[in-house]
């Protein structure tokens, strides 16, 4: 039978409405967070390693980048993470401080190959794991950080003080640093003893 032109138009036109409401909803459904509210799985590429070495990852990790099985990171690998900042007192200074770095919380979950690089994902990655991560300094100083403080507070490794990137004379080139005054529960004497400056190896537990 043929269809006369009038009608065959208007069946163009309400099929090309369809298929592109189709494409829509679909586009929609890809980038839209599921029913539970979580945003899709992360998939973070570092670059690969172009500069000196800051940061050595080593015990019961996942992902690594060496013949010795630890992962070592350099600037622009750490700038890779999503960044975080904030202002803060800290124990050592009469002003506030302006840090800048990256969630201690998303490099281990990194680490630990978790499924999504935030608190949620390494919560899940820490399944029947006790313990927490030696934090070891230049001058072999070190302090463990629970996994619940990387749940609770936002840890950060900064690699930036008040703009500029931190040279070892100002403690460097990596700090931990927690939310002291953003999450004031932090700033007592246990927590100033996890800050570790001139941060060179963590060791996962």
């Amino acid at each position: 039978m043929r269809i006369p032109p009038l009608l065959f138009a208007t069946l163009s036109i309400v099929s090309l409405a369809i298929t592109s409401l189709g494409m829509t909803s679909l586009a929609q459904a890809q980038s839209e967070p599921n029913s539970q509210g979580d945003t899709q799985s992360q998939s973070l590429q570092l670059p690969e390693l172009t500069e000196k070495p800051l940061l050595t990852i080593d015990g019961n990790i996942r992902v690594t980048n060496t013949e010795k099985n630890t992962l070592v990171l350099d600037l622009p690998m750490l700038q890779a993470f999503p960044a975080i900042a904030f202002e803060t007192n800290t124990p050592w200074s009469d002003e506030k401080q302006h840090f800048e770095g990256v969630l201690l919380a998303d490099v281990m979950a990194y680490a630990l190959a978790s499924a999504k690089l935030d608190k949620a994902g390494l919560e899940k990655a820490l399944t029947n794991r006790n313990g927490g991560i030696t934090v070891t300094a230049l001058d072999d100083y070190y302090a463990v950080i629970p996994w619940e403080d990387l749940l609770k507070y936002d840890v950060i490794i900064a690699y930036k003080h008040n703009g500029e990137t931190i040279s070892r004379r100002d403690l460097g080139p990596l700090r931990i640093i927690y939310p002291y005054s953003q999450q004031p529960e932090t700033d007592q004497l246990k927590y100033h003893a996890r800050s570790v400056w001139q941060l060179l190896n963590l060791t996962v537990e």
